[in-house]
């Protein structure tokens, strides 16, 4: 997997049924920032804030699916 040719569909793909609470999600040198609707925080993410960056070197798809698995409502 080429981390730096990751695609917003790919993003939302491996969020799977929790893709409807994605507001937005932003590409950049590094990687991508999957941004979460107001109502919703992802509960793995110590900032506590609705943004996570993912931008290591492992495939971030499968980062996506585990840590949408832990949105919670906020």
């Amino acid at each position: 997997m080429n981390n730096y040719r990751i695609t917003k569909s790919q993003v939302l793909a491996a969020a799977g049924i929790h893709q409807h609470k994605i507001s937005g999600i932003d590409f950049d040198s590094n990687g991508f920032t999957i941004w979460l609707k107001a109502e919703y925080t992802f509960a793995c993410n110590e900032s506590g804030a609705a943004g996570f960056e993912f931008d290591s070197e492992d495939n971030l798809l499968d980062y996506v699916k585990e840590d949408c698995n832990s949105i919670i409502l906020s």
